[in-house]
Formats: structure tokens, C-alpha cells, sequence
């Protein structure tokens, strides 16, 4: 909340807490990211069965999912390639 102190407006709490919900917000984007980068390498992984209940299970990730299959990108426990 903004105040007046000493007859000046001060808005320091303001940028503070601005600042702090800032931080938040980027730390759940970065743990968002994360979570769906791990969702397309099992996705990659997977066989069809798998393939299938994810692309029901994820409906966000399904534009995501059909680039994985019109590229032919694979990935094994080590690495990922493109056929």
C-alpha cells in the first residue's frame, strides 16, 4: 500500500512488494516449464499406449505433443534425437 510520510508520497512498499510477487510469479513459471519439459521427454519415450493416455491426460501439451510426432523425435534414457 502506498503512503504519505512526511508529506512526500512514498511508494517503497509498493515496489517491494511488486518486486517480491514478481520473483514468485518467475519461480512458478521456471517450475512450470520444468514440469512440462519432463512431460514431452516421457512423452518421447513412451510407446503408443503411453503416447495416447498422455496426449488425453495433457490437452495443453497436445500441439506440443503432435510437433514430437510429425518430427519423428525420440528420446531413449540418455539422450533425444530426430529420426
Amino acid at each position: 500500500m502506498s503512503y504519505i510520510a512526511n508529506g512526500r508520497y512514498s511508494a517503497i512498499n509498493d515496489i517491494r512488494i511488486f518486486c517480491r510477487s514478481t520473483q514468485k510469479l518467475t519461480e512458478r513459471r521456471e517450475i512450470v516449464m520444468k514440469k512440462e519439459a519432463e512431460i514431452l521427454i516421457q512423452y518421447a519415450r513412451g510407446d503408443f499406449s503411453k503416447r495416447m493416455y498422455m496426449f488425453l491426460q495433457f490437452p495443453d501439451l497436445r500441439d506440443a505433443f503432435q510437433e514430437i510426432e510429425r518430427k519423428g523425435f525420440r528420446c531413449s534414457k540418455d539422450f533425444c534425437i530426430y529420426d
